[in-house]
């Protein structure tokens, strides 16, 4: 028996598996391929800094920064925006922002804008941009 944890990992508590375990008379084995258990272990890993602080803060700035046309000339380039429901834009957006932190942080003191990020909160983005660009990787070779 698998635990509560491992359960939502694999995500056999939910859906027509679970439907069809109920109804079967004989045992039924499950093999989950990779990339749905990567997508379930990324929601796990997200899914709790994203419903906080982090992604709220993520989404207002990458909104703030996507408004900003003379920067957006100046750099040449866009901020991809994040869904919390494809895990690989995550990789792209945080990509993006790490890349270009100095030219931006030089942009929040000129403009001093509502969505400022902390220091804390630039830490948890490089964390959360190498996780990210790891995951990706994997996505891909699946």
């Amino acid at each position: 028996m698998l635990s509560d944890r491992a359960q939502n990992m694999t995500g056999r508590v939910h859906g027509l598996v679970t439907h069809i375990e109920q109804v079967c008379t004989s045992e039924i084995i499950q093999i989950w391929y990779g990339l749905h258990q990567l997508d379930l272990l990324l929601q796990c890993v997200y899914k709790p800094s994203l419903e906080n602080a982090f992604y709220n803060t993520l989404t207002a700035f990458i909104g703030h920064l996507r408004h900003q046309q003379n920067l957006i000339s100046e750099m040449r380039s866009t901020c991809p925006k994040v869904a919390d429901t494809c895990w690989l834009s995550m990789s792209s957006s945080t990509t993006w922002l790490c890349t270009r932190r100095h030219r931006i942080m030089q942009h929040l003191a000129e403009r001093q804008p509502n969505c400022n990020p902390t220091k804390t909160w630039w830490i948890f983005l490089h964390a959360v941009s190498a996780f990210a660009t790891e995951a990706k990787t994997v996505f891909v070779s699946l």
